[in-house]
């Protein structure tokens, strides 16, 4: 993965596995701005392409690991699936 540069607008990742999630959810958070976007995709089910990762497994990630929150899931192409997060808002910049 290339690594993203500080203050962007949106970092998309592409995993297969939880594993790569972990371990690129974090350096993406601390790359996009407070009112940029993470989006995170994965093979669908129907894909039938190998992968652990799911909508919720991300969205439980994101709490547990982050201040990224879960607000839109898309259908990116017929075999990746993608979910929205962005920051908090209580915790953006300039908001209470």
């Amino acid at each position: 993965m290339r690594a993203p540069h500080e203050g962007a607008q949106i970092v998309h990742l592409f995993v297969t596995t939880m594993a790569e999630l972990e371990t690129q959810l974090s350096r993406a958070r601390q790359a996009v701005s407070p009112q940029g976007a993470v989006w995170v995709s994965w093979y669908k089910k129907a894909s039938k392409m190998p992968t652990d990762v799911s909508e919720n497994r991300i969205r439980d990630l994101a709490l547990a690991t982050t201040d990224l929150v879960d607000v839109k899931v898309i259908a990116v192409t017929d075999q990746w699936s993608g979910l929205k997060l962005v920051v908090r808002k209580a915790l953006r910049e300039g908001l209470t």
